[in-house]
């Protein structure tokens, strides 16, 4: 294992492919008993097998050789990986009722008008900015966009979630701006069927935010579009 792992710093795949498949007994062990969640055994393999590549290649990077500490490593990363997948399953959302699918319907088309002006209003920072970026004789040389969504339950005085969208143009090169408004159905298979495909915040506040029917008590939605304007000087 310590030849395998001082490939696998050399960036070699093959060596962290035999790695895994030398401690899939180990990784299946963990997997196994989380089966009482009701989760699908493969589905928590697959969850565990990546937490164990999470700390492999966190282990590599240190440039050690050494294998001491690796492996508490990956026992802490395999745990939070199957908490996470888990405790996410155990807070789905029950549809129910008839009232539940028409809330759903109504909030995907209220999150979908929403994704449209928020692209609209980050289109038009955009043009903005790469204005200035063009003009030599600007102030700006790097900007950065934000669009955040806070969701607020009744009586609530803090966000219960908050999706965050990130635009960044930085050393000359952009990022692509996210996922809103891209034209895709972002239905998962335990999701009910609505009128029209899900919009992506719909996506992101039931599969992502971990309300489970709490989703139903949401009572405010907050959008903020944060610019920042950027210039940094190299003494």
């Amino acid at each position: 294992e310590k030849t395998l792992l001082k490939k696998i710093q050399l960036g070699d795949k093959v060596a962290l492919l035999q790695l895994v498949m030398l401690n899939m007994p180990y990784i299946i062990s963990f997997a196994q008993r989380e089966q009482h969640q009701g989760l699908p055994l493969t589905d928590l393999i697959d969850t565990a097998m990546h937490g164990f590549i999470v700390a492999v290649e966190k282990e590599a990077n240190k440039k050690t050789g050494e294998l001491d500490g690796m492996y508490k490593q990956m026992h802490i990363a395999i745990e939070d990986a199957l908490k996470d997948i888990t405790q996410t399953y155990s807070h789905r959302i029950k549809y129910d009722s008839p009232k539940r699918i028409a809330y759903l319907n109504s909030l995907n088309r209220l999150l979908k008008e929403k994704e449209q002006q928020i692209v609209e209003r980050v289109n038009e920072y955009l043009m903005q900015m790469k204005d200035k970026i063009n003009d030599k004789d600007s102030f700006t040389k790097d900007y950065e966009l934000e669009a955040e969504v806070q969701y607020y339950l009744k009586n609530g005085s803090n966000p219960s979630h908050i999706y965050q969208n990130h635009f960044r143009y930085e050393n000359g090169q952009e990022d692509i701006f996210g996922l809103l408004c891209d034209g895709e159905d972002w239905r998962e298979s335990y999701m009910p069927e609505l009128n029209e495909p899900y919009c992506y915040l719909l996506h992101d506040l039931i599969d992502h935010s971990r309300l489970g029917n709490k989703l139903f008590s949401i009572s405010t939605i907050w959008i903020d579009i944060h610019l920042r304007d950027q210039h940094c000087i190299g003494l």
